[in-house]
């Protein structure tokens, strides 16, 4: 349960990077494009 439990916010915390990586990359090209 406590093992399933950490992988599960581990696969969270994966997302959210991907997430937080993709949007940075969005606002990156708008302001290139805002350029």
């Amino acid at each position: 349960m406590i093992f399933c439990y950490a992988n599960l916010e581990e696969e969270v915390y994966k997302r959210d990077q991907l997430n937080y990586t993709a949007q940075r990359r969005a606002t990156w090209l708008n302001r290139q494009e805002g350029v």
